[in-house]
């Protein structure tokens, strides 16, 4: 299992190229480090951002506290080429 983190550019946000860009990322991790599944870590308030993981297939997982702020671990298997 790899954990990602990936962030664009407030000024690229609200475009429509967040999924491009998150699977470029998806894609690229998965060849460096030969990975089908990926775990990330997504505050709760950002629902943006979690309708877009949710879209390219990321499941929920649990809520944790860290910094006295609200995250959500999410999965995600890559589909067999």
């Amino acid at each position: 299992m790899i954990d990602i983190g990936l962030g664009m550019k407030p000024d690229l946000t609200g475009k429509g190229m967040g999924e491009m860009f998150f699977q470029a990322g998806i894609a690229f991790a998965a060849k460096e480090f030969n990975s089908k599944m990926f775990r990330l870590s997504v505050a709760t308030f950002n629902t943006r951002a979690i309708t877009l993981y949710k879209n390219i297939g990321f499941k929920q997982g649990s809520i944790f506290l860290s910094r006295g702020r609200e995250f959500m671990l999410m999965e995600y298997e890559r589909p067999s080429a």
